[in-house]
């Protein structure tokens, strides 16, 4: 079984890519930051960054994905590598079935009526994508 769930930030807003057969890619980057104390008692934290991709037959979630959404995601973990001086730089990925807007009402509805013209963020993805194609992906 290969389930990834994760609970973090947008670090961008989402970008679309549009496919031939009318068929969308969703893609945007999640951090996850993990927090805990050291023997010392000294509380210590690290962020991983995760790329997200979303395959969809409507492009309407991406409106809703902005940096600093808090988000929560479930979907395949897999991994991406590119070189970097040199070295081999692993980016671990998650190809999305199901997302979930854990922002509170009154962030939600306010950051959105600054960028979506008072529209309100859905609480999860079902209520902004009404096509459940979790399972149709455009290759």
């Amino acid at each position: 079984m290969n389930q990834l769930i994760l609970l973090g930030n947008v670090g961008n807003d989402a970008e679309t890519h549009q496919f031939e057969n009318n068929r969308y890619a969703i893609r945007f980057n999640l951090a996850v930051t993990e927090s805990w104390k050291d023997t010392n008692g000294v509380k210590q934290s690290r962020t991983e960054w995760f790329r997200c991709t979303r395959y969809t037959t409507s492009p309407n979630l991406a409106a809703y994905i902005k940096k600093g959404t808090k988000l929560l995601v479930t979907g395949k973990a897999g991994a991406e590598a590119y070189v970097k001086d040199g070295q081999a730089v692993a980016i671990p990925i998650c190809n999305v079935r199901e997302i979930e807007f854990v922002d509170s009402a009154n962030s939600n509805s306010q950051r959105n009526t600054e960028t979506n013209h008072n529209q309100v963020a859905p609480q999860n993805e079902s209520q902004a994508n009404a096509d459940n194609d979790d399972n149709d992906l455009p290759f």
